[in-house]
């Protein structure tokens, strides 16, 4: 049985994976304003639910851990969409455009 060496198989994957790597380096700023952004939206909504949910079950058991995750939550709500900000004006600083 013949074993192949990665320099005579593998070039083409090479070529793939470089290509990967280099050009998912000039859309990290669009990744992070999807995430930000949309983390920012989205965090608010679900702290409000579990803030909401641990008033309404009381000093039960889950309603401590319920209402520290709705703040966590709530807190996260201004990091997260500075981020997204930050990201935005990156990816728009490179040239990159959001709409038609």
């Amino acid at each position: 049985m013949e074993q192949t060496t990665s320099t005579h198989v593998e070039p083409a994957l090479r070529r793939l994976a470089w290509f990967e790597i280099h050009d998912g380096r000039q859309y990290w700023p669009l990744y992070g304003a999807i995430i930000g952004l949309a983390g920012g939206a989205f965090a608010p909504l679900l702290g409000l639910l579990f803030t909401l949910a641990a008033w309404l079950i009381g000093a039960d058991r889950p309603a401590p851990l319920l209402h520290r995750l709705g703040a966590i939550l709530l807190l996260a709500t201004v990091p997260l969409l500075l981020f997204g900000g930050y990201s935005l004006d990156k990816f728009e600083a490179r040239g990159g455009r959001v709409g038609n």
